[in-house]
């Protein structure tokens, strides 16, 4: 075979992969719209949960930093809050509902992030996999649509395990900055957060790659400030989950969570949601 034959089958091959991935994009696009109307169509339009009361009435009856100090009695960082209070009083919002739209555009990026993920570590296919995984998840479509902090969670830890897979192969500063801004809203969104970074910080010390070294300690600052933060909040949280919800049952029990997750994933969308509401 001839030197043009050769670059002609190159060429062709690069169209058929460009062409395929194009595919799977739109795809993911159609796949994103229809979880955004599903999400939409199905949405309570009234307040459902005694904990999403609890955001709107921080939100509406207190100032910035007075929600900060309030949930340093509590048990969440106030990132959410802070950004739900801002959507309040950008748009002038009273409804329940209108909160519930703002928690969903916090949550859908997940399922082209999603994409990203899988594309990264087995290709296009691997991607719609995943996609159509959470597509099909009740949980993760019950928690778009709280006024609760789970979409945004779900999102940043996609972001982030997206970054990360990208610093280990092709390390730049963009990438390092793009982490360490990723890191902060989720030490700030979620203290369980906390657990995923701590297994990517341990990634990057197995794996070293370039710059790694710079990239943790410019992690520290961030962390350093969350540790600040549980300094003060710590002793208010112990104390208001001590007092509040000791009373309260553990539910569901270790085995029910095992039992619901395996109806779950082999239901998908014939499930009836009963385990997203019971750990909600």
């Amino acid at each position: 075979m001839d030197g043009s034959s050769s670059t002609a089958l190159t060429a062709k091959g690069v169209r058929v992969k460009d062409q395929a991935l194009a595919r799977a994009q739109a795809a993911v696009a159609l796949a994103t719209a229809l979880t955004f109307w599903a999400a939409l169509a199905w949405m309570p339009w009234d307040l459902a949960l005694f904990d999403e009361y609890h955001v709107l009435r921080q939100v509406g009856s207190y100032g910035w930093l007075e929600i900060a100090r309030n949930l340093m009695r509590d048990s969440h960082p106030p990132l959410y809050y802070w950004l739900v209070k801002g959507w309040a009083e950008i748009g002038g919002f009273d409804r329940p509902w209108a909160f519930r739209v703002f928690s969903l555009m916090l949550g859908l990026p997940a399922l082209p992030l999603a994409f990203q993920i899988g594309r990264r570590l087995g290709g296009p296919r691997l991607g719609l996999a995943l996609v159509t995984l959470l597509l099909l998840n009740p949980f993760y479509l019950f928690q778009l649509v709280l006024i609760r902090m789970y979409g945004l969670v779900i999102t940043l830890g996609a972001w982030l395990t997206l970054l990360w897979l990208d610093l280990l192969r092709w390390p730049s500063r963009n990438r390092w900055a793009g982490w360490v801004l990723a890191q902060s809203l989720m030490l700030f969104t979620h203290y369980y957060g906390l657990f995923l970074i701590l297994a990517q910080w341990i990634g990057v010390g197995v794996r070293r790659p370039r710059g790694w070294k710079a990239g943790l300690l410019i992690s520290a600052v961030p962390f350093g400030a969350f540790l600040g933060w549980i300094g003060q909040a710590y002793g208010g949280t112990l104390e208001h989950t001590a007092r509040s919800l000791s009373a309260i049952p553990v539910r569901p029990m270790p085995w029910e969570v095992i039992g619901h997750f395996w109806a779950n994933l082999l239901t998908g969308p014939l499930a009836d949601g009963r385990f997203a509401q019971s750990v909600a």
